[in-house]
């Protein structure tokens, strides 16, 4: 007998019957919120009630955000029967006080389930079995899925099934396994009513996608992935990144042609995972910039062993490494406000980080004025002697605001007052405004800069940059 059921039998065994209801209701309500800590189950003040509920679930603020709860003693009854039928569109959960298998149910209950698509009815063990599985994995939404929108009879047996087919489905699907996916479409739509059962099917069906699968031989509707939106990606990143590391290339730049930056930062934050380097990794070519920001930070964040790890702050793509932090938009107001921590650069060490890039041009600070200096269109801005002729362009020795550097296609001013970087009249590869970034903003030494071109694959034609 699982922990679950004892507190239901322990409650039903005071002598009070007001201490039984309430401690009854406490019972059920704290098993049923094991299986999603975001579930809350509240009391009603009735009990055993033929037309109004004992608990009811919630986990959201819009109104089908909930589920009723109805507590029966005699679940498996022929009586039980007519409470399924007469509260069908309510979309009940009636919770069995009893411990009740398939077996133990009278069949015209079966049969109300049955012609009755809204309901789910369960118990103890079954909750029990539905609980644990790590939160915001697939396997979770599932489970979860069970509690808010379940149906028909889910006893221990059905409840096993269901969540191995949530800890299987991501893999099966985007293996391109047709069995185990098969069989993993099946018990969604056995357990779940419409709503929920769409929502698990959508992401099934662009995991087999992504995978390589063919549309046409998704083992299940069909149909489903021509209405997934940005929500439904973002849910499925979601629960991608809790999964193990999916390896496949491919399943990744497939995955990632429904991805942008503010399908990330929808995410709000998300620490750094496998799953969400492989993703960054696998689209550097597609993902496209307008900003960056710079940070150094001391000591490194302890993420990982790696070097470089993605990861999303605050709704930025952001780059943590070993002495900086960078983040990364396509519309500046989200660096709006940011103010220098260091005084500017003299000349000498913005020479040093220029080292090795197309200057086009500088800004230049004498505390009495700023001037811009850009370069002539046939002036090769990777030779040291143009960064010269333009740093004494105004005849001191200036601090340096500002300098303008081509990388591609784009040229990309770098502003030292502020740390950050700005795509000059559009947007560009994600790359290329990292690696700038990081090489005029942060004190990156020769060594870091040849790691993070290698990280970021633009040490040979993609960024055209002269490392």
């Amino acid at each position: 007998m699982n922990a679950g059921q004892e507190a239901i039998n322990a409650a039903l065994g005071h002598s009070d019957p007001r201490d039984v209801v309430e401690a009854v209701k406490s019972a059920v309500a704290k098993e049923l919120e094991t299986v999603n800590s975001r579930l809350e189950v509240r009391a009603t003040e009735y009990f055993n009630h033929g037309h109004v509920p004992d608990l009811v679930a919630w986990w959201g603020p819009r109104d089908e955000d909930r589920r009723e709860i109805f507590l029966r003693f005699d679940a498996a009854s022929q009586a039980m029967a007519q409470d399924i039928t007469r509260l069908d569109l309510e979309r009940p959960l009636f919770f069995s006080l009893e411990p009740r298998s398939r077996e133990d149910v009278a069949p015209e209950v079966l049969v109300a389930l049955e012609s009755s698509p809204h309901v789910l009815l369960t118990g103890s063990s079954a909750v029990d079995a539905l609980s644990g599985a790590p939160e915001d994995s697939f396997e979770s939404l599932v489970t979860t899925s069970v509690v808010q929108g379940g149906k028909g009879l889910v006893d221990e047996r059905m409840a096993d099934a269901v969540r191995r087919s949530g800890a299987e489905g991501v893999s099966a699907a985007a293996e391109v396994d047709v069995a185990r996916t098969r069989e993993a479409v099946a018990i969604v739509r056995q357990v779940l009513t419409d709503g929920p059962a769409v929502r698990v099917e959508k992401y099934l069906q662009t995991l087999w996608i992504a995978g390589g699968g063919a549309l046409e031989s998704y083992p299940g509707n069909q149909g489903l992935a021509l209405d997934i939106g940005a929500d439904d990606i973002g849910g499925l990143l979601r629960l991608l990144f809790k999964q193990s590391p999916v390896e496949d290339l491919a399943f990744w730049q497939r995955l990632g042609e429904r991805v942008d930056l503010s399908t990330l930062s929808e995410l709000g934050s998300v620490e750094p995972a496998a799953n969400l380097q492989a993703l960054v990794q696998a689209n550097l070519e597609r993902f496209q910039v307008s900003f960056a920001s710079a940070d150094a930070h001391e000591p490194r964040m302890s993420w990982s062993s790696e070097t470089f790890n993605w990861l999303i702050a605050d709704g930025l793509l952001s780059l943590d490494g070993p002495e900086f932090v960078m983040s990364f938009a396509t519309d500046g107001r989200s660096f709006r406000g940011r103010k220098a921590v260091h005084p500017l650069l003299g000349v000498d060490a913005v020479r040093e980080r220029a080292a090795g890039l197309r200057v086009e041009g500088l800004g230049l600070d004498d505390e009495n004025l700023v001037i811009t200096v850009e370069a002539k269109e046939n002036m090769d801005g990777s030779d040291p002697a143009v960064f010269d002729d333009l740093a004494t362009a105004i005849g001191t020795s200036p601090r340096v605001r500002s300098l303008i550097v081509r990388a591609g296609q784009h040229s990309m001013i770098c502003h030292f007052d502020r740390r950050v970087v700005d795509v000059d009249g559009g947007r560009a590869r994600l790359p290329d405004v990292a690696f700038v970034a990081a090489a005029v903003l942060t004190a990156m030494d020769r060594e870091g800069r040849n790691q993070l071109a290698q990280f970021l694959e633009v040490s040979g034609q993609g960024a055209q940059l002269d490392l």
